[in-house]
């Protein structure tokens, strides 16, 4: 009986399930070392947008909060109004002169239709900081902060040094943080919530609508140690015509 030669996508998804296998055992091997930073941060909210220009990463902060969080569900930002500048454009931008919402329009007692509507609302920077302790174990390896899911703009020091910036809305904010000397360092983030893009007022990931305008940071806070080597990229290039693939691995 003749033997049934594999189809030409079984070899593709077998070889980047291999793939898959083989990075994912050399990341548990190098990446055994984590770190949390779940708890309370120092803060400062930044309105004016002073803080990159008076180098508030180089000072301690005055204000206290905890992440995972959001400012404004820790009162901060301004309380709601009639004239608070919502992101979304509201369907009728004079509902407060509507006899049936008479009642919700008195202060500290407003309720808006049409969106979910936040405790506080803040628009622009705000700082958060702390100090970490880099054990003995992580000397002379790589550092990676994870930031699972900021709103929106993140830019990173550690000490006075800065190490980045990124904006992305649907996947996590990583930074290689390099090698870092043990001992106590300061970590600073700047979130910036406002329109870094040119998005929809309406789009769900920025508007008031579904409370998308939020500040701060959700998820996963935490600091790995990768080891001294790492794969920093893998990509599997296939040839269906020729039945062959290209492994490119970046180390």
């Amino acid at each position: 009986m003749m033997k049934q030669r594999p189809s030409t996508w079984l070899l593709f998804f077998l070889s980047t399930a291999i793939l898959f296998l083989a990075v994912n055992s050399v990341f548990a091997q190098t990446s055994s070392r984590t770190r949390s930073l779940e708890g309370f941060w120092r803060f400062e909210l930044d309105a004016a947008d002073a803080g990159l220009k008076q180098e508030w990463f180089k000072r301690s902060l005055r204000g206290r909060i905890r992440l995972p969080g959001i400012l404004q569900s820790q009162e901060y930002g301004s309380p709601i109004s009639t004239t608070t500048p919502w992101v979304l454009s509201l369907y009728d931008r004079f509902w407060y002169l509507r006899e049936e919402y008479k009642a919700y329009t008195e202060p500290g007692k407003v309720k808006v239709p049409f969106l979910s509507q936040p405790q506080r609302h803040y628009i622009g920077a705000a700082w958060f900081q702390r100090d970490v302790q880099i054990p003995l174990n992580f000397s002379g390896r790589r550092v990676v902060l994870t930031l699972e899911r900021p709103h929106w703009v993140t830019t990173v020091w550690i000490d006075d040094r800065m190490i980045g910036s990124q904006n992305s809305l649907v996947a996590p904010h990583v930074y290689d943080l390099g090698a870092i000397t043990p001992g106590s360092h300061r970590l600073t983030i700047r979130v910036d919530n406002s329109m870094a893009l040119p998005y929809r007022p309406d789009a769900h990931s920025v508007s008031d609508s579904l409370g998308g305008s939020w500040n701060g940071i959700v998820g996963a806070i935490e600091l790995s140690d990768s080891g001294r080597v790492w794969i920093d990229d893998a990509q599997v290039f296939p040839n269906l015509a020729q039945r062959t693939m290209v492994i490119k691995v970046r180390i």
